[in-house]
């Protein structure tokens, strides 16, 4: 064994390690995949409400630059009337 250099795993190893199912890896089925699409509709609807107020830089700058609780939620209250205007 040279120093400093790991040992190589046997031949006999290395295929069962690969061979191995992810328990971890989550299995994707069509309700996943429809809540997936859920929540790019949700994101899309947000891009385009940002759009609507002037983009996402001019609506953070807003909410950056208020002085009050309240003024920033009349702002986020003013974007989630726009999705449930949308959504009808």
């Amino acid at each position: 064994m040279v120093k400093g250099v790991p040992p190589q795993q046997s031949p006999s190893m290395a295929t069962t390690a690969g061979n191995q199912h992810d328990s971890s890896a989550p299995n994707i089925n069509s309700n996943d995949k429809d809540s997936f699409g859920k929540v790019l509709y949700i994101i899309n609807e947000f891009i385009s409400i940002f759009n609507s107020l002037g983009g996402i830089e001019n609506v953070y700058n807003s909410l950056k630059n208020c002085t009050s609780d309240f003024q920033k939620m009349q702002i986020v209250l003013r974007c989630f009337e726009n999705i449930g205007s949308s959504n009808n």
